[in-house]
């Protein structure tokens, strides 16, 4: 027992350390000068032909902030575009997390004909690779004007049916008695929403946003297809241009980059830890 026991451990080490070992090289490589980056990677600096690389150390020899100076103050279009992209994330998830709320309750707390068949269209479409709705997707807003802005990628991310289905399980927990005696009382609809259901849904919605934040944050697809301008394209875009003519900014940028997926991860092991980790609304 006690050799399986560490072998599980070592397993799980081994997995963590994989996982982990790319962010922390990208953050301590973030202050490397050009200089030291160049003799670690030759071939990308150079330009010339590729290289095995030689002399690569994880620690900087010398720490500064020079990239970091340079990438936002001299590139004026990094902080456009990571305020952009902050900007049409956030549009996306607080849109998306409304309808998701109204639906998901709309479904199982109220009268609705063909709701069975509803749901099933829902899931139907969710289970629908992007691959697979990207014309169709890419006509409808050529039709009405939407290419080529950030439009696209918010009207694609709010209508979609993941959010319901994912609250669909958390709205069937809501105590019934006391959506009755909150309509009793004279409530309306959304006070109910506000009031009564919201508060005892809440873990399903901080899942739905941390889900749909990794979702959005990362997308790339949708940009790629929708959104010919270079401009126009989110971080998760644009660091990839980075990278190909400017590695030293490359780091920097990516760490920048990094920092909101931290923050929600620590959110996500609050959650697990406090909420669905305990399984009392799921129970």
């Amino acid at each position: 027992m006690r050799r399986q026991s560490r072998l599980s451990v070592w397993i799980v080490f081994l997995m963590a350390s994989m996982a982990v070992l790319p962010v922390i090289m990208t953050i301590l490589h973030s202050f490397m000068g050009v200089d030291e980056l160049r003799y670690s990677y030759p071939s990308l600096l150079n330009m010339g032909k590729a290289e095995p690389l030689f002399e690569f150390h994880l620690i900087p020899y010398k720490f500064t902030f020079s990239g970091y100076y340079q990438l936002i103050f001299e590139k004026i279009g990094f902080v456009k575009v990571y305020l952009n992209t902050v900007g049409i994330v956030l549009a996306i998830i607080v849109g998306q997390t409304l309808l998701s709320i109204l639906t998901s309750y709309s479904l199982v707390h109220q009268k609705i004909r063909f709701r069975k068949q509803l749901l099933a269209i829902l899931i139907f479409i969710a289970l629908m690779p992007f691959q697979i709705t990207a014309v169709p997707n890419y006509l409808a807003l050529k039709k009405i004007g939407l290419l080529d802005t950030w439009s696209a990628l918010f009207i694609i991310g709010v209508f979609s049916s993941f959010g319901t289905l994912l609250l669909i399980p958390f709205m069937r927990r809501v105590s019934k008695s006391s959506i009755e005696a909150a309509m009793l009382d004279g409530a309306s609809e959304i006070q109910l929403v506000t009031k009564i259901v919201v508060p005892q849904v809440k873990t399903g919605i901080g899942l739905l946003l941390i889900f749909l934040f990794v979702d959005y944050w990362n997308m790339v697809e949708q940009p790629m297809v929708f959104i010919k301008d270079r401009a126009k394209h989110p971080m998760s875009v644009f660091l990839n241009y980075i990278a190909q003519t400017d590695l030293a900014s490359f780091f920097p940028g990516a760490t920048l980059y990094i920092i909101p997926s931290l923050l929600v991860f620590t959110g996500m092991i609050y959650i697990l830890a406090n909420g669905v980790g305990n399984m009392s609304e799921l129970e």
